[in-house]
């Protein structure tokens, strides 16, 4: 499996304590095709067993004019596994366009969504979450546009969440598509 990573953050250790951060990341990906298992994350931020506080993260991921055939790809994706996130304001921005209509077919798209999967506090924090895909024939996919996943034993207090999410001239055949959701389970 090819895997394309581009100008992540990702803080993974023992414990990481992270104050008073500033992150931008602004990744294009341009005319180029996206086959056979390949893996490609374009600015995501990922934070395990760490705290991040007073910080600022400015996430972007775009792919123009490509072609996406049984992959996987993520971009502006937020995680937080047993972390805490406080005093922290992220923008995402996402985007698949195509000056012609290019194919997605049998993959997995995440864009500008956020996963709390286990024991994290996630308080006193802004995230804006910006997605588009246009011009795109969607074939047997999952595709997920700004979502906010929690799973139980999560703490979420003083959160403030704007989700704009756009899918636009584009075709939808035997696709899963889940768009602006808050998901609590």
């Amino acid at each position: 499996m090819k895997k394309v990573f581009i100008l992540s953050f990702i803080a993974t250790s023992i414990y990481a304590n992270i104050e008073i951060l500033g992150f931008n990341s602004d990744n294009t990906i341009d005319s180029i095709d996206v086959r056979n298992g390949s893996d490609v994350k374009q600015g995501d931020l990922k934070v395990s067993d760490s705290t991040i506080k007073s910080s600022r993260f400015t996430l972007s991921g775009k792919l123009e004019n490509a072609i996406i055939d049984n992959s996987t790809v993520n971009q502006s994706s937020v995680c937080a596994t047993s972390a805490t996130v406080e005093n922290v304001n992220i923008n995402s921005k996402s985007s698949i366009t195509n000056s012609t209509t290019k194919d997605i077919s049998n993959s997995n798209i995440s864009q500008a969504s956020v996963y709390i999967p286990s024991a994290s506090i996630l308080k006193d924090s802004v995230i804006k979450l910006t997605s588009s895909i246009d011009s795109t024939e969607i074939k047997d996919s999952t595709v997920s546009l700004c979502n906010l996943i929690l799973k139980s034993g999560v703490s979420v207090s003083g959160l403030d969440i704007d989700a704009t999410c756009e899918l636009k001239n584009s075709n939808i055949n035997g696709a899963n598509i889940s768009q602006g959701n808050i998901v609590y389970n």
